[in-house]
């Protein structure tokens, strides 16, 4: 596994380093993204249309290079700090998703069911206390999922 990740990015900073994200690695058995920090509930959002036009575009350029390797992208999760724009992101996890089902070796990782209670909350025992980042337990949760995935 490589970990190409760097902390507080939105897509379009993917978009922007993708060529070199993906330069010069050999033997890819697939390409797993998250980005949870387009839609935020501040003035800078972008909108759910704009997030699938970002992923349609990262998608493409790993496509020039990987044609085959698969590519997860993996929804974006609920927090209780943008709970009050969750409904934006639930229509850009949608849009991603009915992408993914358009293309091959294309999936999408669904995990906010499992970070949900059942009064469609947050589950705030899975959250730091900045009720955004993942704790410990969290990171458990969403690692069995992608595991199961892949």
């Amino acid at each position: 596994m490589i970990n190409h990740g760097f902390g507080g990015s939105k897509l379009s900073d993917v978009a922007y380093y993708i060529d070199r994200l993906i330069a010069n690695q050999n033997n890819l058995k697939g390409i797993v993204i998250y980005v949870g920090n387009d839609i935020t509930g501040s003035n800078l959002d972008k909108t759910p249309e704009q997030d699938l036009q970002l992923v349609k575009y990262i998608t493409q350029k790993i496509r020039m290079v990987y044609p085959k390797t698969p590519i997860y992208w993996c929804e974006i999760s609920p927090s209780e700090k943008r709970w009050a724009v969750w409904n934006k992101i639930q229509e850009a996890n949608q849009l991603i998703k009915s992408y993914c089902s358009t293309e091959n070796n294309l999936h999408f990782i669904e995990s906010s069911a499992s970070f949900l209670n059942e009064n469609g909350t947050p589950k705030t025992e899975l959250y730091r206390d900045d009720k955004l980042h993942y704790n410990i337990d969290g990171y458990k949760v969403w690692g069995g999922i992608i595991k199961k995935k892949l």
